[in-house]
């Protein structure tokens, strides 16, 4: 026998030819995964920018002729004051003392004016917030991809319909709107002007000096004094105090409070300066604000904070203040642009509840503002004209109404020609395809002075128009989210398929290997995004059991277990605390010498590695003289940076401009601190310190609270994941040492090339997703733009500069990230595995969760292929039967679809219903809310199950047939089209005393009703759209007698009834007691097509029963009234799902039910 020959000689060339073979798939799979990270980046790229095109499509069109209103211009010019950044509740409210803080406004509320609240839409930011006032219309999203100073299209305003405009404030607003406009004379202050270290008022006081000077220049000027003189003129003057100083001091400071008594002492100086120049009483004053500002001094999301700005208007041709009536209220449920609702009640500490309030979306300003000049509205303006604010007569109303119903419409009609020219297959909006039919109707009733319905007909055709708008604005939504939804699905296969070939050992041995991973359901990930506190639970579990395996497995002297414990249950605390970080620059500075001493711990610690054969992966030339002095130099610049901390915070608390040379120090120490960790060691915990002390200045100076002890925790954090890391893998292969000799020879190859993934491995994915959303989240998120701290930037810079200042918010936010990620590269040093692993370390899931675990499953119960072979004519059977039936009574459709639901309520779907009393027991079909049961649902079923007996005896049950002769009937009336699947057995019982409280009464409350549904597992919505069967439904008028008859002693029937309709019932329902049959359709306009009239009906109160009334109204049910009213398809969808859950509800299989011969009686 030759050298090498035998078992083992044998089984070394079978393991070098087995090695070669590896290599060289492992050469291929790195290169194709090169070439598929490039493919990934690009796929993502392109599909990102798909954003702009399905949901930043600007809104503007042109071509439009403007619409000249018919009527006088109530007013000759108009002022505008706009203050920039003030909230609604701390204008109107008191300060702590009981004054108002804008006693001059009020008293124009109170005495010559009306007001209200403006409602702005997000992204609630300068700009949007003065297009929508000025242009009426919200921001054009594409203006994103440019920046909120620049006008990517060109859109009309207020400012260009005007004769001439005169504009005064920040030079990021004023050039927007006045740059372009030859008929315009503005100035605006120097971009420094703007600087977050200052009381920013002056800027206000600026604006006002600027106006005041003109009118004194204009003593002078002849042709200065003409412009003023001539009609059409807009005076605009942009306060940006309150914006700058709630940024800067917070919008409950005393600067910022102070402020909106500096704005309404220059909104009563300019109405002083414009009284005594015209004389004329011929100005009106209009007073709002772009946008409001959070507690934190931020603004951008919908928060009412946000939101909520003041409107105070007043001078020629508003209105004078009226006192509440207990009648006001909006006849619609429609709600505000930021989804506020009407009708919201006014805050006792305002002072103002016996005041009329009219609140209006801010868009509505611009259509207020051209009627009260006599302007046409801006071509492109969405707002609707609030009407309680103009005083004019009742034709002029009308005609204002009208003139911005055609300027929508207008929009509407060149946005469905652009669509139509541009679409292969176009589809109109039917709604307004009659629209010329209703403005000759207005124009009639204009001509026979029916002012009213004109105005009604017009407010009608505004809001069809609006909503013709959105119906082309999302007109190729569907399409193209589908091709991207697609694209992103294949990619998301591609990969699977990928990982499974190329890191498990499918599909030969895949049961063989004990060890390979499965994905688990994260659901808790899904969670986390909206709770916090489930990282605060994660960590503190994840701490208990790291701690006790280690205790287990490693002395616990080494003091590993005790870090690792510590580390987790440290960082557990701040995912509990609040978002919203208050100002602590003691904690900041003193998170400094905390990040110095968990350098120096894991500098010692690194060190020191070599001396446990726990820590044998941490080894390296650390101890070189050059690294030494960069661990030094770093801890110099950290120290430094907390002392700058304190030295630029306090400047700016005594409101100091920032010096130069503080700024100067500040980006010296963050730039050359983020660039030292290159010269670093590259050992895992050596780089990882490195990374850490060199990103801490930037994080230090960029930390306004808490959030710069959390850099610390989440290092701590970091290096405990390093020494369990290590500590496992010691463990591991000590583990490994003790196998057979066999064992050790199978991981030969894999010891020195690739292997599979493991069950254990999944450890690391996991704790990289924990980590990277802790990072994520620890300190608040990406939910809003408004939840950046833009306080944050102010010791690198305090002049406004809205890129800068984003780049570095949005900087601070990533430094976490670079420690976790630089962690997980150094993850898998233990053991290699193929390079994917390391292509892909951002938050998509890494191999070991991209392998789903193979569990069996159990046969659904139900199948629509149930019958196939038993009876295969089963569903013609029936089908031929409903339809006859429904020819020769056209009530059966109402009635099986009463009948289904009936039975299904009471104990599941199982035709309990149909079976008949016995003189032993009482069935349900005989219960008291039963018996009104029209017969033509009960002979629908017997008629196909006598046929079917005929054809297949004893094989289908009653059940499965009023269930499948319940959706033909549906469809025959035109409804939806949904899946019944069968294989339902029926009840062995069937009891009268099991009806009560099961199903819902004519009488009932709301909230009864909803918990009768919600006990069945059905939602409010899907209740709303089950009860929309009553769009082919009848009742008997007994049902409703009690709200028809005798409501009241003051009123005959109840008030939530159409007057002439409920008149019209009580005819109808004259003999009720006579006849108790007597009944009436539940859908008055289309009773025998099942459609969403019915919806329609019960909003205008021609609705039959209590629950009619209550959906229409109740506000947890009106928003899906209101939807299924304005869309059938939605209503079919919805009506749809709620019969397939209902269809399947408590259904008997197996032997706990039976099929019966006759559906009126049981076998035995």
């Amino acid at each position: 026998m030759r050298g090498g020959d035998g078992i083992l000689g044998a089984r070394s060339s079978i393991r070098s030819t087995e090695a070669t073979i590896l290599r060289i798939r492992t050469q291929f799979l790195r290169r194709r995964e090169r070439w598929l990270v490039v493919l990934g980046v690009i796929l993502h790229a392109v599909y990102m920018l798909s954003i702009f095109d399905i949901y930043f499509k600007t809104p503007i069109v042109h071509g439009m002729e403007p619409v000249n209103p018919r009527f006088s211009a109530p007013a000759k010019r108009l002022v505008l004051l706009v203050a920039d950044g003030l909230r609604a509740d701390k204008f109107f409210e008191p300060d702590s003392d009981g004054n108002y803080r804008a006693p001059f406004l009020r008293s124009v509320i109170k005495e010559r004016g009306r007001w209200g609240v403006s409602h702005a839409r997000p992204p609630t930011e300068s700009r949007p917030g003065h297009v929508a006032i000025i242009a009426g219309f919200y921001e054009d999203p594409s203006a994103v991809t440019k920046g909120w100073k620049a006008n990517p299209v060109e859109f009309d305003s207020v400012f260009k319909r005007s004769q001439h405009t005169f504009a005064f404030g920040s030079p990021d607003i004023i050039p927007i709107f006045c740059g372009d406009m030859k008929h315009s004379t503005w100035n605006s202050y120097p971009h420094e002007y703007e600087d977050f270290a200052t009381d920013a008022s002056f800027l206000d006081e600026w604006s006002l000096d600027q106006f005041a000077s003109l009118l004194n220049r204009s003593n002078e000027d002849a042709k200065l004094k003409q412009l003023l003189q001539q009609d059409n003129v807009v005076v605009f003057l942009h306060l940006l105090g309150c914006d700058s100083n709630g940024h800067a001091h917070r919008p409950y400071s005393p600067v910022y409070l102070n402020n909106v008594k500096v704005v309404d002492n220059i909104a009563e100086r300019v109405y002083n300066l414009v009284q005594n120049y015209f004389k004329d009483n011929l100005t009106a004053y209009v007073f709002t604000a772009d946008h409001g500002m959070s507690d934190k001094g931020s603004h951008g999301d919908g928060h009412p904070s946000n939101t909520d700005t003041p409107l105070v208007v007043w001078g020629a041709g508003v209105q004078q203040p009226v006192p509440v009536s207990e009648n006001h209220h909006h006849d619609d449920t429609l709600r505000f642009i930021d989804d506020h609702v009407h009708d919201m009640p006014t805050p006792s500490e305002w002072g103002l509840d016996g005041l009329e309030r009219q609140d209006v979306n801010q868009a509505d300003i611009a259509p207020l503002m051209s009627t009260l000049l006599g302007l046409p509205c801006p071509v492109n303006s969405v707002g609707n004209l609030p009407l309680g604010f103009v005083n004019l007569s009742e034709v002029e109303e009308v005609e204002a109404v009208l003139a911005n119903s055609k300027q929508i419409l207008n929009q509407f009609l060149r946005k469905s020609q652009l669509k139509q020219s541009n679409s292969l297959h176009f589809k109109p909006f039917k709604p307004l395809a009659d629209y010329t039919l209703v403005l000759d109707q207005i124009e009639h009733l204009l001509s026979i002075k029916d002012y009213e319905a004109a105005k009604k007909l017009s407010e009608n055709l505004r809001s069809l128009a609006l909503e013709g708008l959105h119906y082309f604005q999302t007109y190729d939504w569907f399409m193209l989210m589908t091709v991207i939804s697609l694209g992103y699905l294949g990619w998301m296969i591609y990969l699977i398929v990928h990982v499974l070939q190329s890191y498990t050992a499918l599909p030969g041995n895949f049961f063989r290997k004990d060890r390979s991973v499965y994905l688990r359901t994260n659901s808790w990930k899904v969670k986390s995004f909206m709770n916090r506190t489930i990282y605060t639970w994660s960590f503190l579990l994840v701490g208990i059991i790291a701690t006790i395996y280690l205790l287990y497995s490693i002395p616990w002297d080494l003091g590993i277990p005790f870090f690792v414990w510590l580390a987790c249950w440290f960082l557990s605390i701040f995912t509990l605390m609040p978002a919203q970080i208050p100002d602590n620059t003691k904690l900041v500075i003193s998170s400094g010498f905390m990040i110095v001493v968990i350098g120096a711990a894991a500098r010692y610690l690194d060190m020191h590695a070599g001396e446990s054969k726990y820590w044998f992966s941490l080894t390296h030339e650390l101890r070189k003289p050059k690294f030494n002095i960069l661990f030094l130099f770093q801890v110099v610049l950290v120290l430094s940076s907390s002392v700058m901390v304190s030295l630029s915070t306090a400047h700016r608390t005594e409101k100091q401009e920032l010096p130069v040379l503080h700024q100067v120090i500040n980006w010296s120490i963050a730039g050359i601190s983020m660039v030292l960790p290159l010269f670093s060691a590259t050992g895992i915990l050596s780089r990882l310190t490195s990374i850490f002390l060199g990103f801490a200045p930037a994080f230090l100076l960029l930390s306004i609270g808490y959030e710069a002890v959390f850099y610390g925790a989440l290092a701590l954090a970091l290096m405990a994941w390093i020494l369990f890391e290590n500590a496992y893998l010691h463990i591991s292969r000590m583990q490994n040492s003790s196998s057979s000799i066999e064992a050790m020879e199978d991981n030969l190859v894999s010891a020195s090339e690739d292997r599979c993934l493991q069950l254990s491995d999944m450890r690391i994915p996991l704790a990289f997703m924990v980590f990277f959303n802790i990072a994520f989240f620890g300190t608040g998120n990406f939910a809003s733009i408004a939840s950046f701290e833009i306080s944050s930037v102010y010791r690198f810079i305090t002049i406004f500069s809205p890129f800068l200042m984003a780049a570095l918010l949005i900087f601070k936010l990533l430094i976490p990230f670079v420690l976790v990620i630089r962690k997980l590269s150094g993850g898998f040093n233990g053991f290699v595995l193929p390079s994917a692993v390391h292509h892909f370390p951002f938050p998509s899931p890494p191999p070991p969760l991209a392998f789903a675990q193979r569990r069996p499953t159990r046969q659904p119960l139900l199948t629509t292929a149930y019958y196939r072979k038993s009876c295969p004519r089963f569903e013609q059977i029936v089908q031929e039967t409903t339809t006859n039936k429904q020819i020769s009574s056209p009530t059966t459709a109402a009635a099986a679809l009463r009948l289904f639901f009936h039975d299904c309520f009471v104990g599941g779907c199982d035709a309990s219903v149909l079976v008949s009393s016995t003189r032993f027991s009482q069935a349900e079909r005989d219960a008291d809310i039963n018996l009104s049961l029209p017969g033509d649902g009960f002979d629908v079923v017997v008629r196909a199950k006598t046929a079917l007996e005929l054809t297949c005896p004893g094989v289908v049950s009653c059940a499965d047939i009023l269930a499948v002769a319940t959706r033909n009937l549906v469809v025959m009336m035109g409804g939806p089209f949904y899946t019944v699947k069968f294989g339902r057995k029926d009840s062995l019982t069937s009891r009268a005393s099991d009806v009560e409280g099961n199903l819902p009464r004519p009488t009932m409350s709301m909230n009864q009703m909803i918990k009768i549904f919600m006990s069945k597992g059905f939602s409010v919505r899907e209740m709303v759209a089950l009860s929309g069967a009553h769009t082919i439904g009848f009742s008997h008028c007994k049902e409703f007698s009690s709200i028809l008859y005798n409501y009241s002693r003051t009123m005959e029937s109840d008030p939530a009834y159409y007057p002439e309709f409920a008149t019209s019932l009580r005819k109808a329902c004259a003999d009720y007691q006579k006849n108790p049959t007597l009944s009436v359709f539940n859908d008055v306009n289309t009773p025998n097509k099942f459609d969403n009239m019915y919806y329609n009906n019960v909003k205008k109160g021609l609705g039959l029963l209590s629950s009619d009334h209550a959906l229409s109204s109740d506000p947890r049910t009106r928003g899906y009234v209101e939807l299924y009213s304005r869309d059938q398809n939605a209503f079919f969808q919805a009506f749809a799902r709620a019969m397939e859950k209902l269809s399947v509800y408590g259904v008997k299989t197996g032997r706990r039910g039976e099929v019966r011969r006759r559906c009126d009686a049981f076998n035995n």
